[in-house]
């Protein structure tokens, strides 16, 4: 097999992919896609220190405390103390951000059952499959590799 071949696939891919799931699909998403991704962080994975985001977001710690800034004033994180070392912050979701999400996320799935309805049931069910092996492939590797 050609990994080549395999990764230049993959690279051209992903964007389409991040496209689909993040970009606005006309419903009424009021934030842009870095502060989406940050909200979905913080609820995949809980609450989160500056640096822990800005690394799983990919961006510097300077570019996250204006998104930060920006979420916590529209009430949908706010910043929490640690137990045992009051120095250390975390950015944790509002209640008001856990209900602004899940309007945002289930806007997008009915966006994406509308366009997946317009596929014949033999592409949806190949898409299907196509998804559940490349979920269970990347699954395997975050646990083995080390990128």
């Amino acid at each position: 097999m050609d990994t080549q071949a395999v990764t230049k696939e993959m690279m051209g891919t992903f964007p389409l992919l991040f496209k689909l799931v993040f970009q606005p699909c006309g419903c009424d998403t009021p934030l842009p896609t870095t502060q989406m991704q940050a909200l979905l962080l913080l609820s995949l994975q809980g609450p989160m220190n500056m640096t822990q985001l800005a690394s799983r977001l990919m961006i510097s710690k300077q570019q996250l405390t204006k998104i930060a800034e920006a979420l916590v004033e529209k009430e949908l994180i706010e910043r929490v103390g640690h137990t045992a070392n009051r120095r250390v912050i975390f950015l944790s979701l509002t209640a008001q951000g856990h209900h602004f999400l899940q309007h945002q996320l289930d806007q997008k799935a009915a966006s994406l059952s509308a366009f997946l309805a317009l596929l014949s049931e033999e592409e949806q069910k190949t898409i299907l499959e196509a998804f559940q092996i490349l979920q269970s492939t990347l699954k395997r590797m975050n646990t083995t590799t080390e990128f």
